[in-house]
């Protein structure tokens, strides 16, 4: 029993703690430190490395990517111009109707029809042949008998005369303008002619008006 006590006395004990002792658990605790604190910065750099590289990823990629099987669009063709080459004046020999005269048509161009009140000239082979529709095509007619005051235009000369030409109607440029013998005679020009102001003025020059002709009414 005494020997029991005795090894249970001694186990109880504290046991001696010499400077070897705590030097060496130092020893121990900084090197445990210095560890904990060298995986934390490789942690650290490795979580950069991917920031980085994932930023420079995005960076390289294309703003606008075509989906898959995409078809790319062709660039659009511009436009085809409405005008055409400008239509040179050429000398009128055919049949003349009976209220208007011209001394001019446009080349490849005849008169399609004509009437008291007006008279449309066209591009020979067109299939709109009603001399009433008056879209591209080139009328020659009096002046309204309600229409009062100087006409809207700019001021060109026409013959002997003075003619007002109004281009703010486009596609038609309108020529009003007096002849020799006191009638105001419009004449509508399609656009796609390309005229100038002095063939517009010259082609009106070459208008004739006869008694058969009468102005329209509104």
């Amino acid at each position: 029993m005494t020997d029991v006590r005795t090894m249970l006395s001694h186990a109880a004990a504290p046991a001696e703690v010499t400077e070897e002792t705590v030097a060496a658990d130092l020893a121990r605790g900084r090197r445990g430190v210095r560890r904990r604190a060298a995986r934390r910065a490789a942690g650290s750099l490795v979580t950069a490395a991917v920031v980085v590289a994932g930023v420079g990823v995005a960076r390289s990629e294309p703003t606008h990517r075509p989906a898959p099987n995409a078809t790319v669009a062709a660039p659009t063709p511009k436009a085809s111009p409405t005008r055409l080459a400008a239509r040179t004046l050429v000398a009128y020999t055919g049949a003349q109707p009976s209220g208007y005269r011209v001394a001019y048509v446009p080349k490849g161009w005849e008169i399609q029809g004509a009437n008291e009140l007006r008279m449309t000239i066209a591009p020979i082979g067109t299939t709109d042949r009603d001399p009433d529709a008056f879209e591209g095509k080139l009328v020659v007619m009096l002046q309204s008998s309600s229409a009062t005051g100087q006409p809207a235009g700019t001021p060109v000369k026409v013959g002997n005369g003075t003619g007002y030409l109004n281009r703010a109607e486009a596609p038609t440029a309108v020529l009003t303008f007096q002849d020799s013998k006191r009638h105001w005679v419009v004449v509508q020009v399609p656009s796609l002619l390309g005229w100038s102001d002095g063939e517009i003025a010259r082609f009106g020059a070459g208008v004739e008006i006869t008694r058969n002709a009468a102005p329209g009414l509104g």
